[in-house]
């Protein structure tokens, strides 16, 4: 017996012989606190009654009469229940709370077992502790082929590095933003899939990980066939461009400047006349207005330098035009791009998004200077537009239009993502914006 426990049955059986002595309601209220002290410092019900009854029969030893043995009998019984009223309110709570348990538990599992998305659990070591019956539904697999097994294998070989870098991210006690997975379906195939996963922590440790998978095959599906739609729509216009843009050079330019050469033929006829003369030289000048007007058409159209002599050349020679027809300062920077060609549909992209750009900052920025920057990084191509301008709110980019504005920041993002690039916008209130796009290029191009 410890020093606690003897301090404990030493006040006890003070109290309890105070309460026999005629001590009334004052020792009794000492024993239901004696009660609640014993059950504080994790003393048994068991060894209270043991030391009571060792009180109690010192007492009984020396009474004389049947009687007063019955009295303290009855009198040390009560006392002892109301000491034990602590353990029984803390027993009844715990199985009030154990009953609680058990429901809670209950609901979990029913809300587990019924829901509509794989709900999983993993150890520290990346084995699989528990599956919830809607994996067999969305894979095809049965649970037992997987649980007590690591997880790697179920994941696409391409996709399990960031898995595996997700789960050690996750044991640091860190939760990272949601992200797809390809998993392994028992027919061969691959289920995409969407997921949430967090910490499983017991008593401050991490013991694992919990996540949620939503299978979003057919979503990814059906924005593929959008995206492909999309492109094809694109393709589409790009090719309508190129022709009318060539037509309007070769066919509409062709024939005005015929006209201007038989105009001046005319006019060389009719030189006595002076005022014929003056009219025709006037015919003429509007005719190279008009030649200049197609041509600048043709060349917003489709530029000429795109398909001879690459994007570098191409969008710098628009950012100098650009410069000259509404006098802003843009510098054009192409290091790291020394090839002549990128694939087609890039070029094509980034051209129209410098359009775009340089368009929105005219008419919305009231920029001085714009930096124009175009860079091969290792895999992908970059490139970066900022402006010295009033800045503009990214909320366009990820809502839907309001009266005809955000069209432009949309058509950006989704030109870059169309081809598996990413759309970055920076504004700051009157410190200018910066885009900054990246599209991969194909792996046979590097």
């Amino acid at each position: 017996m410890n020093v606690v426990e003897l301090e404990i049955f030493s006040l006890y059986k003070s109290a309890l012989l105070d309460y026999l002595n005629g001590g009334g309601e004052h020792a009794l209220r000492w024993a239901y606190e004696f009660g609640r002290r014993a059950l504080a410092k994790e003393i048994r019900s068991i060894d209270l009654i043991a030391s009571h009854q060792e009180t109690l029969e010192e007492l009984l030893a020396n009474v004389s009469s049947k009687e007063e043995s019955v009295r303290l009998t009855q009198s040390a019984t009560y006392f002892l229940m109301e000491s034990l009223s602590s353990f029984e309110m803390t027993f009844r709570g715990y199985r009030e709370a154990i009953a609680t348990l058990q429901q809670s538990e209950e609901r979990y599992r029913r809300l587990i077992d019924t829901a509509r998305d794989v709900i999983y659990t993993l150890t520290t070591e990346g084995i699989i502790k528990s599956l919830n019956p809607v994996f067999e539904t969305i894979t095809g697999w049965a649970r037992t082929d997987w649980i007590g097994k690591p997880f790697m294998p179920l994941i696409h070989p391409d996709d399990l590095p960031l898995a595996l870098g997700i789960h050690s991210f996750v044991l640091s006690g860190q939760t990272p933003p949601v992200f797809d997975l390809r998993i392994c379906a028992f027919d061969g195939g691959y289920r995409v899939t969407e997921i949430t996963t967090v910490p499983e922590i017991y008593q401050g440790k991490v013991i694992g990980t919990f996540g949620i998978a939503r299978d979003i095959t057919e979503r990814k599906e059906t924005q593929d066939q959008l995206k492909k739609l999309a492109k094809r729509v694109l393709d589409a216009q790009e090719e309508e461009r190129r022709r009318l843009a060539r037509e309007l050079h070769d066919d509409l330019c062709q024939w005005l400047s015929g006209m201007k050469l038989t105009i001046g033929m005319v006019e060389e006829s009719v030189s006595a006349d002076k005022k014929s003369s003056a009219k025709l030289r006037k015919i003429k000048d509007q005719i190279n207005d008009r030649i200049v007007e197609v041509r600048s058409l043709s060349t917003l159209l489709r530029p000429p330098a795109l398909d001879d002599f690459g994007i570098s050349v191409a969008m710098e020679r628009y950012c100098d035009d650009y410069s000259k027809i509404y006098e802003l300062q843009i510098s054009f920077d192409k290091d790291g791009t020394d090839r002549v060609h990128y694939p087609t549909e890039i070029e094509i992209a980034f051209y129209r998004i410098l359009q775009e750009a340089l368009s929105n900052v005219v008419k919305h920025s009231h920029a001085h200077a714009v930096l124009v920057s175009l860079k091969e990084k290792g895999s992908s191509l970059g490139l970066e537009i900022s402006d010295d301008g009033i800045g503009i709110p990214s909320e366009p980019v990820k809502q839907k239009p309001t009266n005809g504005h955000g069209f432009g920041l949309i058509s950006m993002r989704e030109r870059a993502e169309l081809l598996g690039g990413t759309f970055h916008l920076v504004s700051t209130a009157g410190k200018g914006t910066m885009i900054h796009i990246d599209i991969p290029l194909p792996s046979n191009d590097i």
